[in-house]
């Protein structure tokens, strides 16, 4: 969100009034940053000696695994593996309270709910950062402040 935010506040710092290509832009920007942070996890996703997942780089990358079906963890392969076997849960001041049976379609709607955060996100960034500015309607640049003609300073 750093770089969405950065990319629309350079716009404005420059004058000009965000058009619908650079909100393309804004949200190509926001998919890739979504699909390299998993990538990112992808990545640091290593296999203990106990064959236990970790993130702390102990052991094996994940990519040297294969699974029941000879399917070597690619990142898609992963993202479905990760999809159909994460556990979720209830805690409270750093501990768990409660498990919840998760299935499939509960995280792959908890990975939509977080996929939809990071477009609204990307959007709202830019329309927050042009909100309050008036633009000309000719040159789309934002005014200084409010001209009106015939006026004349004294």
């Amino acid at each position: 969100m750093l770089s969405v935010s950065l990319y629309f506040w350079r716009i404005v710092k420059k004058g000009f009034k965000p058009t619908g290509r650079q909100f393309l832009a804004a949200l190509a920007m926001t998919i890739i940053t979504f699909v390299f942070i998993h990538y990112g996890e992808y990545k640091i996703t290593y296999v203990d000696n106990n064959n236990e997942i970790n993130h702390h780089l102990n052991g094996e990358h994940i990519s040297n695994y294969v699974d029941q079906d000879d399917n070597v963890f690619s990142f898609t392969h992963y993202v479905v593996y990760k999809l159909e076997n994460s556990n979720s849960s209830i805690g409270y001041r750093g501990r768990e309270i409660s498990k919840i049976d998760t299935s499939t379609g509960y995280n792959l709607f908890g990975m939509i709910i977080d996929f939809v955060g990071f477009l609204l996100g990307g959007i709202c960034t830019g329309l927050i950062s042009t909100s309050g500015k008036t633009h000309c309607t000719a040159c789309k640049r934002a005014y200084v402040k409010e001209h009106h003609l015939g006026e004349l300073k004294t």
